[in-house]
């Protein structure tokens, strides 16, 4: 089996055709890693990824006659998911609420070297037929495909070259994860805007520490009439005395 990312038990996994109305759509989840399907779409998705153990959705952009490639459900429809300014054709239903996915294959596979595969559960009709110049629509978004079938059909798409999009998919993943893991992928260094506790917290012992020393001295400037404060004048004729903690002045 190809998809060396999964399982190889088929009755772990779970297989459906997922249409685009355009290409456009295609490479907007490509670059942000999230799809969004119809509302009516939506609890069979959930469903399948409560009880799978991998859900893998097979692409096809419409009237292109090819698939485009497969991707892998990795969250349950309706949480927290930005990104997706997706555009929709004239006469087909909006999306719904959008989902994480990860990208295993992107390439172009014509529907002719898919003809042989039939579909148990769709009445056992092919998965996508091209009769003279006309697309049967067998498969609808979201049909599932028998777990075999689904197999099959995976491994064909891995037979086919890559196209530019893996590419893409495969930057945009990496920067993903630079982004999570709290570094700027731009400046190829920590994210600024994250800071660890950690840090700040050693920052604070080490002044505190020099403020400790410094005050179990008198410092030379005291003899000279000017003690650690900035600007604060300390008068020699008055004995330099160890302050309390509390009631130190905390360093702005």
């Amino acid at each position: 089996m190809p998809l060396d990312c999964l399982p190889s038990g088929i009755a772990r996994n779970m297989y459906f055709i997922v249409k685009s109305c355009n290409r456009e759509n295609l490479e907007l989840s490509v670059q942000q890693g999230v799809w969004a399907t119809q509302r009516s779409n939506e609890a069979k998705l959930n469903e399948a990824f409560d009880s799978a153990e991998n859900v893998i959705l097979v692409f096809s952009v419409n009237r292109t006659q090819h698939f485009q490639g497969c991707a892998k459900m990795t969250s349950r429809i309706g949480g927290s998911v930005g990104g997706g300014n997706w555009k929709y054709a004239h006469g087909t239903a909006h999306y719904g609420r959008n989902f994480s996915v990860k990208w295993l294959k992107l390439c172009e596979l014509s529907f002719h070297k898919t003809r042989h595969l039939r579909n148990p559960f769709n009445e056992n009709l092919p998965v996508k037929t091209i009769s003279g110049s006309f697309i049967l629509k067998i498969s609808r978004d979201c049909q599932e495909l028998e777990p075999s079938v689904g197999e099959q059909l995976a491994s064909l798409l891995y037979l086919e070259p890559d196209s530019e999009l893996m590419a893409i998919s495969l930057a945009a993943e990496s920067k993903r994860e630079e982004k999570a893991k709290g570094v700027d992928p731009d400046n190829g260094g920590e994210n600024p805007d994250i800071v660890p506790f950690e840090d700040n917290e050693e920052e604070e012992e080490e002044e505190s520490e020099e403020e400790e020393e410094s005050f179990g001295q008198v410092p030379v400037a005291a003899t000279q009439g000017r003690g650690r404060g900035r600007g604060i004048m300390w008068p020699p004729h008055i004995k330099y005395q160890r302050i309390p903690s509390i009631y130190r002045l905390q360093r702005t």
